[in-house]
């Protein structure tokens, strides 16, 4: 399972990278780490630090599709955060495989607590070189990212009030979906292990990647045939996982509709 974490700058999502890391069996990778990387260790990467976000995007969006798979291939659980997603492609991806949300402000609260916001950017990176911020590019690329996510139906997750309240809810959810998935995927493992050779082989398929989570609700009702008790917890484990990252896009469809 990989959840993405994205957001236009000083969305918060570093700061909740770190938070998350402290309670899930997570690595973290961050894609301004990436960017970093390739711009300093690779003169002809085709951007500077100095790019558009789109440009970055464009350039990094088969790298980061290529770390994706290859993570569920191998059957890790990664954490990246950035705004470097291309969102066309998120949208393809299996919601229980690959897990999005978009953190963000509401209009009104990013033009209130703008000068806040600018005051807490190096509470976890210790920017050497402080970036210079137009709060009304912010908000109109988080206008834009935001119906991107709502046409797309991927979470996008806002504060409206109370930074530390709000996001501290939000993570709470995310960490029941993660959680949820992954008691899925132990048992999807489990699974893989029956002699059934045909369910056992398309659990795996599943677990690396190459079988959508569609077909689940198939493979564990034919599990029964090996292990009853598997099957029903399955069965109990997918509804639940299921339920989780609703509730993700729910809470995103609910700010949006209050605002």
């Amino acid at each position: 399972m990989v959840l993405l974490i994205d957001g236009e700058t000083h969305s918060g999502k570093t700061w909740l990278a770190d938070q998350l890391l402290k309670t899930l069996p997570l690595s973290c990778l961050s894609l301004d780490h990436l960017k970093m990387g390739l711009i300093r260790g690779w003169p002809g990467c085709g951007f500077t630090a100095l790019s558009e976000d789109a440009q970055i995007a464009e350039k990094l969006g088969g790298i980061v599709a290529g770390i994706v798979l290859t993570c569920l291939e191998n059957r890790q659980q990664l954490g990246i955060e950035g705004c470097y997603f291309q969102l066309e492609w998120v949208s393809q991806q299996d919601p229980l495989r690959v897990v999005y949300l978009c953190l963000g402000f509401s209009d009104a609260y990013l033009s209130e607590m703008g000068d806040r916001i600018k005051k807490e950017e190096n509470v976890v990176e210790k920017r050497r070189v402080q970036e210079s911020l137009s709060f009304q590019k912010i908000l109109l690329a988080q206008q834009r990212r935001r119906e991107v996510c709502r046409r797309s139906g991927l979470a996008y997750m806002e504060v409206c009030r109370d930074f530390i309240q709000e996001r501290q809810k939000q993570m709470e959810q995310i960490k029941t979906a993660v959680q949820a998935i992954q008691r899925l995927e132990q048992t999807m493992e489990k699974i893989s292990s029956t002699p059934d050779q045909t369910v056992a082989l398309a659990a795996s398929q599943w677990l690396d990647g190459q079988l959508s989570s569609s077909r689940l609700p198939i493979i564990l009702q034919q599990a029964a045939g090996s292990s009853f008790s598997l099957s029903i917890e399955g069965q109990q484990r997918l509804k639940l996982a299921q339920e989780a990252v609703a509730a993700l896009k729910k809470t995103s469809a609910v700010r949006q509709t209050s605002d």
